[in-house]
């Protein structure tokens, strides 16, 4: 990652309180001070991006991230499914969430359907 890759992370407070953030890293600010923590999601910084990379991920890290991203309810009723390993190594720039969760349910053998305003990824292979 080049230093115009880098996101800084500064208080609100006071600006010159801050530290730059490499992939992998997270941050979060308290009690005055900035304390580092790992991240090891590689869309922590989708928002910005707009891309959305999913390699070598379980299912139940890769539903919270698109969840997170798109602000959307995901439901992953095979329970033996979550711990899949994801591994879809293009990305998906300027996604779509439909398009995403078919991905990622045709990656584990399951389907997705849509009910109200949530997300179910139904049936799928168990997982170890």
């Amino acid at each position: 990652m080049s230093v115009a890759e880098k996101l800084f992370f500064s208080s609100i407070e006071n600006e010159h309180i801050a530290v730059a953030l490499t992939e992998g890293e997270g941050a979060v600010f308290e009690s005055s001070k900035i304390q580092l923590i790992p991240n090891p999601s590689p869309n922590i910084n989708a928002w910005r991006t707009r891309q959305l990379r999913f390699v070598k991920m379980p299912l139940e890290t890769v539903v919270a991230d698109v969840a997170s991203y798109f602000d959307q309810k995901i439901v992953v009723e095979n329970e033996a499914s979550k711990s899949c390993i994801i591994n879809i190594p293009r990305a998906f720039g300027k996604p779509e969430i439909s398009s995403v969760l078919s991905a990622v349910a045709a990656s584990i053998n399951a389907k997705l359907v849509k009910e109200g305003d949530t997300y179910i990824i139904r049936g799928g292979k168990a997982c170890s």
